[in-house]
């Protein structure tokens, strides 16, 4: 294994995040979209929103697993928009299509299923926005939402590195004013906007269930990403540190996402 962060630190800021999220969607995919899939392949037809995704690479996944569907696709940076489209074009799924947006209670279209995936974490006021949500859905949809629980990410036996990996992860989003911890929050706002049916199912993301080539793919690309942002906490040191753990892994450790799925009544 090379090292990444000599690969990937040169980068400009929006290749890095496009480089994360193609990762994530390699890695974490392949428990997202056999869920996803069976989920809503319950639904039968209609249309889904996909807020904020990014380089594309994980909604073409989904959307080739589900024909039945029609996928729209939804980013406000024109640099990742930008790489959506190239990879659309690619494939020529018919069944997707990307448009430059933003999401909120000014979105007017109407869709019977709504994805939200590791976008809620970066929201200012994320009760508003699911409130918005439950106005996008029609009668009988359905909200589907994954967001990391940073606070359960742990490793067996315990290691020093992914305790200090989490803890710095934390400090990160307490910087951003962000919300790293969605899953424990959102049942509440759920309730109070409408939705029904709410369930929560939490899934173990790490090197036995995703494999360790790419656990660990996604992982320091995660801490180079974020080392252009805050240098100060994810300083060299501890990236050098965390490729060596990495590299001579012999624990397992994992990371904590869920899947949240409300329904909107089908009276409305």
């Amino acid at each position: 294994m090379g090292s990444p962060f000599r690969d990937f630190l040169g980068q400009d800021r929006a290749r890095r995040v496009a480089h994360v999220l193609e990762l994530q969607s390699e890695a974490f995919g392949l428990i997202d979209v056999p869920v996803l899939c069976q989920e809503l392949r319950n639904l039968g037809g209609g249309d889904a929103l996909d807020i904020g995704t990014g380089e594309g690479s994980f909604l073409l996944k989904l959307a080739a697993a589900s024909p039945q569907l029609d996928f729209l696709g939804i980013e406000r940076d024109p640099d990742l928009l930008e790489l959506a489209q190239s990879r659309l074009r690619r494939v020529a799924l018919p069944n997707v299509r990307f448009e430059q947006s933003t999401f909120g209670s000014h979105y007017r279209r109407q869709h019977d299923v709504v994805l939200s995936r590791f976008t809620l974490q970066h929201v200012g006021e994320p009760q508003e926005f699911v409130r918005s949500v439950h106005a996008t859905l029609r009668p009988g949809g359905r909200f589907v939402c994954i967001e990391p629980v940073y606070d359960y990410y742990d490793c067996d036996p315990p290691q020093a590195v992914w305790r200090e990996f989490r803890a710095r992860m934390l400090a990160t989003y307490e910087r951003w004013k962000g919300h790293p911890n969605i899953p424990k929050q959102i049942g509440p706002w759920l309730w109070e906007s409408g939705f029904v049916s709410v369930r929560t199912a939490v899934h173990l993301y790490s090197p036995v269930t995703i494999g360790r080539d790419r656990f660990q793919r996604v992982v320091l690309a995660t801490a180079i990403m974020m080392h252009g942002d805050q240098r100060d906490v994810w300083d060299r040191r501890f990236l050098k540190q965390l490729e060596r753990w990495m590299q001579s892994l012999s624990a397992d450790p994992f990371m904590a996402i869920a899947h949240i799925v409300a329904s909107v009544p089908t009276g409305g």
